[in-house]
């Protein structure tokens, strides 16, 4: 620190997924790390499994190559195959050193049971999920718990039995560990899991009605970042194929998602904080400072780069107002968009062609850089996952690979302007200030 100012080989702004995974690629290749966000980001509100393209074809990797020789502004053929390839990668890496290992691959969709009985296309799960994929059709009992609000055993089931033809019951579990308790959340259910005599009372109950079921699908809150061991004693307390089941959030599953990439940063000594900018400093064509208030007074950090992975308008890394005007919060870049706020939305929702508001974004060159009012690029910001335009993660459920991809490239970009190698072998971190 000098005259009250922090210097940083690189500031992340913003701790979503894009975020947290080009922070731990920097960090992991050497770079000195700031992550500032005004929240935890949104994964705790997500699946848990990794979408990348949910159109209905059976193969992700295919669908992208195909969006990305078709939409040339897409985020996928911006980063690049490549970039979702290596961020997949990552990820998996992280999520398997954690104790927490996903499973699938990025040739074959896996078809997974929602909370309220419909089919859903992703492509990576937490291995807690995978005996739930649909394409095996083995006899299912879901199970469930009368004072959890949020999932109805027998009427998933029903939708299941109409929509993937297989046979499956629902049924609610009579547990004397939850009698008196009312309206349970994700997160309380996730804390009993995490109590071996609460399983074992689950295995009794669940044997006495097992019946003829060979795997069994709980709501998706067994447990916290141990939910593979809790998943593991369940089998065998059972004796059947155990699987967790998508909620509402709060999304245990997410929430377990951030806290391992939030500790990997940790490990990695990146320093994160959870605060508000008041603004970033852009100079010419590069970018020199960000002000960040917490703690009752202001601290400027400087950088020699900065990562945008602000959310976009749903995160508030863009700022709409009632005249239909568009800011980029951070640095105040220009935005691009529809500029009469009617003209957003088409009055079907679910329409076949992509809704106006998906071409709200930031202008960006190919190394995914943002570009000023004069159409030069900012030369040491780079952008993420969804400040870019030409994309709609809930039409195309391509949320998580949009994020793996341009959290991957950008990272590859702004070592490549450090001067790190990103591809070399992990080395431990300098000493952060």
């Amino acid at each position: 620190m000098v005259d009250g100012v922090r210097h940083y080989d690189a500031i992340v702004i913003g701790a979503g997924l894009s975020g947290l995974v080009a922070a731990g690629l920097l960090a992991e290749a050497g770079a000195r790390v700031y992550l500032i966000a005004k929240g935890g980001g949104f994964l705790h509100f997500t699946s848990g499994c990794v979408d990348v393209w949910g159109d209905g074809t059976p193969n992700p990797r295919a669908s992208v190559t195909r969006v990305s020789r078709e939409l040339p502004n897409h985020p996928y053929a911006r980063a690049g195959t490549e970039s979702l390839e290596k961020g997949v990668a990552f990820f998996s890496h992280v999520m398997a050193d954690a104790g927490y290992p996903f499973e699938g691959s990025l040739d074959r969709i896996r078809l997974m049971p929602t909370a309220i009985g419909s089919v859903r296309a992703t492509c990576l799960t937490p291995a807690t999920m995978s005996a739930g994929d649909l394409v095996d059709t083995a006899p299912t009992l879901i199970a469930g718990f009368s004072n959890y609000r949020d999932f109805y055993p027998p009427y998933l089931a029903a939708n299941l039995r109409r929509q993937a033809s297989i046979n499956v019951t629902g049924a609610y579990l009579d547990l004397p560990h939850l009698h008196g308790r009312k309206h349970l959340l994700s997160t309380d259910l996730a804390h009993d899991f995490g109590n071996a005599q609460f399983r074992e009372e689950v295995g009794r109950n669940v044997r006495r009605i097992l019946g003829g079921a060979e795997r069994v699908g709980f709501p998706a809150v067994l447990g916290g970042e141990r939910a593979q061991e809790v998943s593991t004693h369940l089998q065998t307390l059972i004796q059947s194929s155990v699987f967790e089941i998508s909620t509402l959030p709060p999304s245990v599953p997410g929430i377990r998602l951030h806290t391992i990439l939030r500790r990997s940063l940790t490990r990695r000594r990146v320093r994160v904080e959870i605060g508000f900018w008041t603004g970033g400093r852009i100079v010419g064509t590069r970018a020199e400072s960000l002000v960040v208030r917490s703690a009752g007074h202001e601290t400027t950090y400087t950088a020699d780069c900065f990562v945008l992975a602000t959310g976009g308008t749903g995160g508030g890394g863009i700022r709409a107002f009632p005249d239909g005007r568009l800011q980029e919060t951070v640095f105040d870049l220009p935005v691009r968009g529809p500029n009469d706020r009617n003209a957003w939305a088409r009055a079907e929702f679910l329409s076949a062609d992509p809704q106006p508001y998906s071409e709200i974004g930031l202008g960006v060159d190919a190394r995914l850089r943002p570009l000023d009012r004069s159409d030069r690029a900012i030369e040491n910001v780079f952008v993420t996952a969804s400040n870019l335009p030409g994309w709609d993660p809930v039409r195309e459920r391509s949320g998580e690979g949009v994020a793996l991809a341009t959290g991957w490239r950008v990272a590859r970009e702004a070592l490549d302007l450090l001067g790190l190698r990103s591809e070399s072998t992990p080395v431990t971190a300098r000493a952060q200030s």
